[in-house]
């Protein structure tokens, strides 16, 4: 593959973004570990409070 396929093929959302991912690469990482585990926590949550509300729904009638 050419150096201008390959630089082509890694572009993320525009280039002044992509250049920031590759200079601070390892906060990157991190930011979208931090992003992955806050939305499954808040889908977690959610979903369990909808089984919660479901109980108490039946509970009342």
């Amino acid at each position: 593959m050419s150096e201008e396929a390959k630089k082509q093929q890694d572009i993320h959302i525009n280039k002044g973004f992509t250049g920031w991912v590759h200079h601070h690469r390892i906060l990157a990482r991190w930011l979208m570990k931090i992003l992955v585990v806050g939305v499954t926590s808040l889908l977690y949550y959610l979903r369990r409070e909808e089984k919660h509300i479901e109980n108490e729904q039946k509970r009342l009638k």
